[in-house]
């Protein structure tokens, strides 16, 4: 009997990621103990969650996640990230 896990029927992306990207998603997923995909996956969310019901960005809306998400690459070097 074949069994449909979740992952096999959610939506697939690629994206192309400029320079130096990756690594910081990769530290912050690491500091966040989440995968890189579940890291996207919540900044997307966090970022959607911002938008107010016509669309537009509610700037400011999410301001202390920002600084947390700095606070969090602080010290971080992301070449010694394994």
């Amino acid at each position: 009997m074949s069994h449909t896990y979740p992952s096999q029927v959610m939506d697939r992306v690629n994206i192309r990621l400029p320079d130096g990207v990756r690594e910081k998603v990769k530290a912050i997923a690491a500091h966040n103990r989440r995968s890189m995909n579940a890291e996207i996956v919540f900044a997307i969310e966090r970022h959607l969650g911002a938008l107010d019901s016509d669309g537009a960005y509610e700037f400011g809306h999410h301001g202390p996640v920002a600084a947390t998400r700095t606070d969090a690459l602080q010290g971080v070097d992301p070449t010694t990230q394994g």
